[in-house]
Formats: C-alpha cells, structure tokens, sequence
C-alpha cells in the first residue's frame, strides 16, 4: 500500500512538473478568456478526484485537458460537460486519458453556431400520449402522465428551433437506442450502465446535430465523442513540441529520429502540393489569413476559412491553434451583432 502511494505520489508530481514545463505552449493553445493556470488547475483537480488517470500517459492527459479547455468545456462531474475518463490502447499497451463530452457540453457546443435559438432532447415514458409523423408535413406531441409513476422509458427525442423558424427533431426507440449502445467500447459499464437517460439525451442529440448548422467545435467534440464510443485512441489538435518535454536533452533513440523524418517527409510532401516547396508559409501570409478572417460576415464563412485551412496543411499545430482562436473570436463578434 505504501509503495503504491509513492508511485502515485511520484506520478502527480510528474504531471505538475510537466504542467509546469509546458505552460507557455499552453497559454498559447488556449481561448483568450482561459488561462494556463486555470488549465492547469483543472488538470491537478481532475486526477486527484480519479486517482486512475495517474496511470495514464502524462501526455494524453495534458493533451485532453487542452482540447477540453479550447472547446470551453470543463471537465467536471458537476457541471456535466466534460470528463476526463481512462482508457486502455491496446497497441500502444498503455493507459491514455479520453475527453469524453457531455450532454449538456453537447447543448453548450450547439448553440454556438449562432443559428439555433433552443434544442434539447426529452424521454418517452409508456404512459405518456406521444405522437409523431414524419413527411411532407412533419410534426410531434408529447404529454406526460403526471398522476403516479410513468412506466417505463419507451423513446427519447431532440428537437432544435432555429432562429429563422424551423424547427428539426428527431427521435429514437429505445430498441435503435440499444442498437447504439451495443457498438459502445463501455456498453456494459460507465454512464451506460448509471445513467442510461443521459445517454439516451446525448445519442439522439448527436443523430439530430447531423442535420443542424454546427459550429466547429461541436464537430470536433462529437469526433471525439465517436472516438471513446467505439473504443480508440482520440486525435488532439494540441500537440507538445520536442524541445519543451521534460528530459528533451536526451539523445534521441533510433526509432524516435525515424519518425521524426517521415514527419518531415510528410510535411514537405505537403508543401509541395499547395505550391510551398519546402518552406513553412511566411509571416505575411499568416497576416492576410488573419484579416481574411476578421472580416468574413457569417460564421459558415469563418468555419469554411478553418476547414480549408486544415485541408491545406500549410500551418503547424501551433499556427492552427492561433488561426482557431481567430475564428472564434470572429464569431463570437458576429453573434453579439446579430443579437443587436
């Protein structure tokens, strides 16, 4: 027991001094709004509580704690938009840290898009009267019972009203809901298990999402979502650069200095096909971005600027990260208007 609390020991303050270590790249990859500090706050608070996530790559959750940070959800029982949950990658035979969003980080995410003006996601009970059609002329009705005990849960629906007056909804049995489920790495364990309702909420508004205006960041919290869904190692957009890693002096071993060249083969391949040759884009160009930005009138422009952008490959992860903060901005700029 002593020794396992020792090696726990040993674990925190490995991950504190590797907070520490990396905290300008950090406060570089983070919203205007949020600081490294509270970042790393969160980090600390989070493995304290689920003592577990020590036994993950230090990295993983660095990484998961900045993707959850720049999407604006934190990570929090409490709050419910986030958690921070450990997972095993079989190939890599380690433990890694996953950013599991919410459902109500879902709804957060959502309504970012500027164009949905409410949407939320309801269960069925076999004693409600429930009614919906489909068609040229689609519609629902729902009245619960309220007189003594609603049976059991027999469909969940989400509906989105629009700001321009459309409505979308879309709802599922609890037989489709459990067909999800079965395909879920933690189907027999976790929230599934506990708190089924939340799931249901969370699998419907994600079916009904597909057909909605989203924002960038639902998009990329959904992937992630998919992703500890089914079982495999999440992408983060953050990554760390070399030089800033604890113990970075080292000699490099053999198949580290292999994957560094294939990395700069890649990039080069990149650059030759967007016409850069070899070279990383020039200051200017990140300018002109930058304005090109600031001045589009709609988020679906700013969204389609980022999108063509990470198609591109011509930026690194940390340029990336000061071009999505840009959109952001931008869009938060646009909804304020169109709230006037």
């Amino acid at each position: 027991m002593a020794q396992q609390m020792v090696t726990k020991n040993e674990a925190l303050v490995g991950l504190r001094a590797l907070l520490e270590k990396t905290k300008p790249q950090i406060a570089t990859a983070l919203p205007r709004h949020i600081t490294a500090e509270r970042v790393m706050r969160v980090a600390m608070t989070s493995v304290q509580r689920n003592p577990k996530l020590l036994e993950c790559d230090p990295m993983t959750v660095l990484a998961a704690i900045v993707q959850s940070s720049e999407l604006g959800l934190e990570p929090s029982s409490m709050l419910g938009h986030a958690y921070l949950v450990p997972f095993w990658n079989s190939k890599r035979k380690c433990r890694e840290c996953q950013l599991i969003p919410g459902y109500k980080g879902l709804i957060e995410l959502s309504r970012r898009s500027g164009q949905i003006s409410t949407i939320q996601a309801t269960l069925v009970y076999e004693k409600d009267e429930f009614d919906f059609s489909l068609g040229l002329d689609p519609g629902l009705t729902h009245d619960p019972f309220m007189d003594g005990d609603r049976g059991e849960i027999i469909a969940c629906y989400a509906i989105a009203k629009l700001k321009d007056g459309g409505v979308q909804f879309e709802v599922m049995s609890t037989h489709q809901i459990e067909q999800h489920r079965a395909r879920s790495a933690s189907s027999d364990s976790g929230p599934w298990v506990t708190d089924w309702g939340w799931m249901a909420k969370k699998t419907v508004l994600k079916q009904l999402c597909k057909l909605l205006p989203m924002s960038i960041e639902f998009q990329r919290a959904a992937s992630l979502d998919d992703a500890g869904e089914i079982g495999i190692p999440q992408e983060f957009d953050f990554t760390i650069e070399p030089e800033a890693l604890p113990g970075a002096d080292d000699e490099p071993e053999a198949d580290q200095l292999g994957g560094m060249e294939a990395e700069l083969e890649q990039r080069r391949e990149t650059a030759k096909q967007n016409g850069n040759g070899t070279k990383n884009p020039v200051p200017n160009e990140m300018d002109a971005l930058l304005e090109e930005i600031t001045v589009a009138d709609s988020p679906e422009a700013v969204d389609a600027i980022y999108e063509r952008e990470q198609r591109a490959g011509r930026f690194l992860a940390m340029e990336l990260s000061k071009i999505k903060r840009a959109c952001e901005e931008t869009k938060e700029r646009l909804a304020a208007l169109a709230g006037e």
